[in-house]
């Protein structure tokens, strides 16, 4: 299947059109420019990608055609830990950054209260 064919089915699959208001505002971009997706046999922008694959909870592999597994779920890791994730993936470089830095504090901040217990 072809990006648009996932595109046009995951749409159809929550009652809307590809065009529709509610997909401008998921993608952040104009109705044209979702149906030059189709006519051009085109992908979107990689950030606009990111935004359909969190909104219908697919993989990117999924919507370029690569892969037919929708989502990849590990059993190890929690709806939780997927949501870190997912939201690490679409952030900016900064935003990744910020990310890990919280991690890291949270991290410390546990290794010294384990300490804090041993001792």
């Amino acid at each position: 299947m072809s990006f648009w064919e996932r595109f046009e089915e995951l749409c159809s699959e929550e009652g809307l059109k590809p065009q529709s208001k509610e997909m401008q505002e998921v993608t952040g971009v104009s109705s044209p420019a979702i149906s030059g997706w189709k006519l051009q046999n085109a992908y979107p922008k990689c950030e606009v990608l990111c935004r359909i694959s969190q909104h219908f909870n697919v993989s990117t592999d999924y919507l370029l055609g690569l892969s037919e597994i929708r989502r990849i779920v590990l059993p190890s890791i929690t709806e939780q830990e997927h949501l870190v994730l997912d939201c690490f993936r679409v952030a900016s470089a900064e935003g990744q950054f910020r990310i890990i830095q919280v991690c890291m504090n949270e991290r410390d901040a546990a290794a010294k209260k384990t300490i804090a217990n041993v001792g």
